[in-house]
Parts: C-alpha cells; structure tokens; sequence
C-alpha cells in the first residue's frame, strides 16, 4: 500500500519533534555545563555515562511494555500524545542549574534531570521510531517514510542553529536566563510536533495474538541474542553516532578556541543542516541503485575521511572558506550516515520474526534506541576525558595542549569510529538476501488505527 505524503510528512515532522530536543541537547549541553554552569569536564563525562548504564535497562524495559500495548489509538501513538509532555519538561529542567549551587550541588542537579530526560527520551523515541514498521510492511514505502523522517531531522537543524541567537536575545548577556527560555520555547515547539504526528499517522501492520504476548521481559535477552543482523547493525550505528556526536557538539568548542570564530556557529550548523537536507534526496536514489548496505559502507568510510581536513587545515591554513567546504560535504554525507541505519533497521524486525515466530518492533527499536544514548554518552565521555587529559579550563584560559586535545576529538577520533563501522558492516548479510522480508507481511492485519 502507498502511504500518502501527508501522512509521510506528518510522521517526519515527529522527528523534528524529537530532535529539536535531541540536537539542541547534543550540541550545547557538553558546553552549558562546562563553560556556563561551570562543572568539570571530566564530571559531565561521568553523568553521561551514568545515564546510560540506566537506560540499559530502561530502554528494554519500554520496548517490552511497548510490545504489550493494546488501546484504542494503536501501539505506539499513545506514546507521542502523553510522553512529548514530560519529554519538554525535563529538557528545561536540564538548563536551569540554580547559579548559586555548590559544585557538587551542581553535578548531582545535572546527573538527576539528564538522567530523567534519557528516561523521557525513551518513553517518545522508541515508539516514534516503531511506528514505522506499523505504518507499512513495503521494504520501498518504509525507506521513503524513512528518507522523510530523516529529511526533517536535518531541518530541526536549522531550530537548533537559532538556540544560540534565541540565547542572545532572551538573555540580554545573561546566558543562565537566556538559556532557560531558549530551550523553553525549543520544548513547546517539540510537543506541538509530536502531537501533530499523533493525529497525521494510521497504525495499519499489527502483529498477531502470539506475537503480541508470547515473550517475557527475562525472554527478550534471547531473542535480541539470535537477531545477529541486528546485533552488527546496533554497534554499527553506535560507532557512528559516537562519531557524529562529538563532531557535532565539538564544533563549538573548534570555532570558539580553535579558529577563535565563535561568530560563525550558527552559520556553520545552518550549512552542515541545508547540505544534509539536500543529501536526504540522494539516499533513496542512490540506495535503489547499489543497495542499502553497499551504499553505506562507502558512505559511512567517506564521512569519516572528511573529518582529517578539519585537522589539516587547523594546523596548516586556518582557513574559514576551506572549514566551510568540509562541513558542506560532511554535512552531504551526514545525511546517509543517519539514513542508512534507520533504513535497514525494519528488516531486521522480519528476520527476527522468522527465526523466532515473534514479532517484536518495540524490542528491536529500543536496541537501537538505547545504541542511539549510548552513544550520546560515549562522546560525552570520550569528550571529557581527552579535554581533562589536555588541560582544557576556560576560567585559567586555552592553552595550546587544550586546542591540540579539541582537534584530536574533532577530526582524528571520528575518523576511527566511522572507519571502523565501515569494516564492521561489510559483516551484514541481511540486505542481500530480501526473500524472506515478505514472510511476515501477510500475516499482519490493516486496522488502519488513528
């Protein structure tokens, strides 16, 4: 069945939900807690990764509770209606540390509200990203709903490039204020959207009776277990959001100590987002023609080659247009990066299905989500850890080791990761074998629910 593109663009637009709050979170709340509330960088390392070591259990945990919701308004949507609240809140809560808190004091406000907001995350993303699934069963339909979805991911950052001027303008030079309404406006903005993609979106591919009840929560270790496609796609895709996270967030810290442009980090986030946008077009065509999984190995290898020019031109040039050329075509191949995972991620859903006879998307896509967080708190550790060992302080001032230690995590380090999971998913197996992706269909009902 052929989705229609205003339920195409009204799913899409929950995307742009999600990281309105998501980027604005990946890229300026490494830098809001170590250059305007004033925690250690080694410190937020730690919260990051605490936050994660509780979302492995949170994440499963949703997808279980996901896979064995039954209402009137479908599995996943009731999700979008209720969470996007809670979801808005708790990322306000995460930019209004009380300014006149001790350190410590300051670390545990941060480590409560980022660790409710992953819980948050949670309880939004993991059904968003089913939903998929559940609105069609064609492999095709789902990379084009995917190719949307990703399409307004990129444009929420054109909103995230805005929060830096939002800052300026609400805050009047007091950055603690300026902050606080900023992500104000950023949180309303992301629960009007997922309530749109509530209303827009129909439920039409449900699993059966067994499918539905047949595991337990102590069960879905196995099954996850005997999903091998899955497992090489998940760390696939956590190699690459690591690498993409602390590209993203330390673009800040590059134009702000390394080129000493603070000046053009708007500019340079609206450029990554327009060139990613027009990168989103290409994926669906190119994907046609070589094949999901050939397509993003080159890409994923390409994307992290293009991270060693921010390093050559630092040290050699210095040079604003050549900064510019590298994030456009890192921006272009961005959007591939992000697309690629997502794209492939459905058909591991039917592979699981036919080895076990258990549909379980709620499952599957809290794996990924939780590879998604990983990541996220990867780089936040990654990240601390390297300007700890480098001496970064903004109080005492940059030295030249800190601006060595801000270009080793913005050009060399990405360019492992993304290496890396290049070679990893030559592994995958999955997408050239496509016979059984239809295995499953007939057995789900249209209930078209909405």
């Amino acid at each position: 069945m052929k989705i229609s593109l205003q339920e195409k663009v009204g799913y899409g637009l929950g995307d742009l939900g999600c990281n309105v709050i998501f980027q604005t979170v990946m890229a300026y709340l490494m830098f809001y807690y170590t250059d305007i509330a004033l925690i250690n960088a080694a410190a937020v390392g730690g919260i990051f990764l605490l936050a994660r070591i509780i979302d492995a259990v949170s994440d499963p945990v949703m997808g279980f509770i996901i896979d064995k919701t039954n209402t009137r308004y479908g599995r996943f949507r009731p999700y979008l209606l209720f969470g996007s609240v809670f979801l808005g809140l708790t990322a306000f809560s995460c930019f209004t540390i009380p300014v006149d808190y001790s350190e410590n004091s300051k670390i545990a406000y941060a480590a409560i509200t980022y660790i409710v907001l992953g819980i948050a995350y949670t309880i939004v993303n993991i059904p968003y990203s089913a939903l998929t699934s559940a609105i069609s069963a064609d492999p095709n339909e789902r990379t084009k709903i995917t190719a949307v979805r990703v399409m307004f991911a990129v444009i929420s950052g054109l909103v995230v490039a805005q929060i830096g001027n939002l800052v300026d303008f609400f805050g009047e030079g007091d950055k603690l204020l300026g902050y606080r309404y900023a992500i104000g406006f950023a949180a309303f903005l992301s629960t009007a959207l997922l309530w749109i993609t509530f209303v827009t979106t129909k439920e039409r591919c449900t699993a059966d009776s067994k499918s539905e009840t047949s595991y337990t929560l102590k069960e879905s270790v196995r099954l996850l277990a005997k999903n091998r496609p899955l497992i090489i796609l998940s760390i696939v895709f956590l190699m690459i959001l690591t690498a993409g996270f602390i590209s993203f967030s330390m673009n800040i810290y590059f134009l702000e100590h390394v080129m000493i442009r603070p000046d053009l980090i708007g500019t340079s986030i609206i450029v990554g987002t327009v060139t990613t946008f027009l990168g989103t077009f290409f994926v669906p065509i190119v994907t046609k023609r070589y094949g999901k999984k050939e397509t993003a190995i080159i890409t994923l290898a390409a994307f992290g080659f293009s991270h060693l020019f921010f390093a050559w031109n630092a040290y050699r040039i210095n040079s604003v247009e050549l900064y510019f050329v590298i994030i456009a075509v890192k921006g272009f191949l961005n959007a591939f990066a992000w697309s690629m995972g997502w794209a492939m991620l459905p058909d591991t859903i039917e592979y699981g299905e036919k080895q076990t006879g258990i549909r379980s998307e709620g499952l599957v896509y809290s794996a990924f989500s939780f590879c998604q967080k990983l990541g996220m708190a990867l780089s936040g550790v990654i990240t601390g850890f390297v300007l700890n060992q480098y001496g970064y302080d903004p109080v005492s001032g940059i030295t030249k080791e800190a601006v060595d230690g801000i270009i080793i995590l913005f050009s060399y380090i990405p360019f492992v990761l993304a290496l890396c999971s290049s070679l990893l998913l030559q592994k995958f197996n999955l997408s050239t074998d496509v016979t059984f992706y239809r295995k499953g269909f007939d057995a789900h009902n249209s209930t078209g629910i909405g």
